[in-house]
């Protein structure tokens, strides 16, 4: 997904800009939140997709990671 957005808080190159926005650290200390995150999260898709079954009412997935995404258009 890093790669697909426009830029990063990691670099100073740009991505492909094939999403418009960009990605960003996780500012989680003051929460007392650990980074990297890593573990099982539920995902509920907010629109019909042909990547998922609508039959289902959430989903699984295994996360690594320390930052998000902020697209332009949510």
């Amino acid at each position: 997904m890093q790669l697909l957005m426009e830029s990063s808080e990691e670099g100073h190159l740009p991505g492909l800009g094939l999403v418009p926005g960009r990605v960003k650290r996780f500012q989680v200390h003051e929460h007392g939140l650990r980074v990297p995150h890593m573990g099982w999260n539920s995902v509920r898709p907010v629109h019909d997709s042909e990547l998922f079954d609508e039959k289902a009412e959430d989903y699984r997935f295994y996360f690594v990671h320390s930052s998000h995404v902020e697209c332009d258009k949510p």
